[in-house]
């Protein structure tokens, strides 16, 4: 399956009398697949970005943050107190957001990091 290279490299643009690939993807690509794609605005076919986007603000919020996004601004300091469970959940999460489709690269197992994140710390004392 040439997934990727059917999303990314789809696109290109003449440069020169070359045929450059920008990687970047394009959402008339989508169509083949998902013929009902036109119907969307950028990515968040059937809203899967709006829903990994708000499992993620669950997981933030389980772990005593705001949001995903005032978490993510301290996953680099050096003086988080996480205990070990909490770091497991995590680490599902930060994986699904590393990816930066939110989902569309695969929305099954993103779906699932976070659902598996979300019950593990609901399952903390």
């Amino acid at each position: 399956v040439d997934a990727c290279v059917t999303c990314h490299m789809a696109f290109s643009e003449e440069a020169g009398g070359h045929t450059v690939h920008n990687f970047m993807p394009d959402q008339a690509n989508c169509v083949a697949c998902h013929p009902d794609i036109g119907d969307y605005t950028g990515f968040d076919y059937r809203g899967m970005q709006t829903q990994i986007h708000g499992k993620l603000d669950s997981v933030a919020v389980l772990m005593g943050y705001v949001d995903w996004d005032t978490l993510e601004l301290t996953l680099n300091a050096d003086n988080l107190v996480w205990t070990p469970e909490e770091r497991e959940a995590l680490y599902g999460a930060v994986f699904v957001y590393n990816s930066h489709s939110f989902g569309v690269h695969n929305p099954d197992y993103a779906n699932s990091l976070l659902d598996n994140a979300i019950t593990h710390l609901l399952s903390l004392p």
